[in-house]
């Protein structure tokens, strides 16, 4: 077997593997909210629904406050985006196009920000705003 047909099975086979790995929580979720509440927490958990029922998902839609919450969350994430391209389109321009002092190093602040996942900023970001 050649090295590079070896090299290239080895991360589709990874690649088949994470998307597994994220694939499956939302499956189970999925297979959930559309489960009959009387079967919902039934052991051990069919990966084939043999019942459908939109009786969970109903429940969960007319829980107080559910609606409201959802359409907060969309228009915060459209003035977010909104907001960050008015902001980032006319920055990249001019990092791209022209040159001043402290150039590189607005550059490097803006990549430094990239360093860190999120998940590690979560706490830190959650104690100064909350």
């Amino acid at each position: 077997m050649n090295a590079r047909v070896l090299d290239r099975t080895l991360v589709y086979g990874g690649a088949i593997l994470l998307a597994v790995w994220v694939l499956i929580p939302l499956y189970l979720v999925a297979i959930s909210a559309f489960t009959p509440q009387a079967r919902l927490f039934d052991y051990p958990k069919p990966l084939v629904p043999t019942t459908f029922s939109t009786e969970t998902m109903q429940f969960f839609l007319e829980a107080r406050g559910v609606i409201p919450s959802v359409i907060n969350s969309i228009l915060v994430a459209l003035f977010t985006i909104a907001f960050g391209l008015a902001l980032g389109t006319p920055a990249g321009y001019a990092l791209a196009r022209f040159r001043f002092r402290g150039r590189q190093a607005f550059q490097v602040i803006v990549l430094a920000t990239k360093m860190f996942p999120i998940a590690i900023l979560s706490i830190p970001l959650a104690v100064t705003f909350l």
